[in-house]
């Protein structure tokens, strides 16, 4: 697996899961508030996030060249003022 195919393969799996999501919370709740929408899409942007990094975490050698990958640290956001 190329590693520009690794986010395509997790929005597809979580876009899925997305409107598995709705359809059975909808189901139980009933008409869909816009609170209730935006809490959806946010599970679904924290699924992808935490599924790409993740992968990318464990299997680190497979998708990015070495030394290329940190997770977050405090020297993440040094000198973040600069942009």
């Amino acid at each position: 697996m190329k590693e520009f195919n690794l986010p395509m393969y997790v929005q597809c799996f979580t876009c899925f899961l997305h409107f598995l999501i709705l359809h059975f919370y909808g189901q139980s709740k009933g008409l869909l508030e816009i609170e209730d929408i935006a809490t959806i899409v946010l599970i679904n942007y924290i699924l992808n996030f935490s599924i790409i990094t993740g992968i990318i975490t464990v299997f680190k050698d497979r998708y990015v060249p070495k030394n290329s990958w940190h997770f977050f640290d405090k020297n993440s956001f040094k000198n973040l003022h600069s942009y």
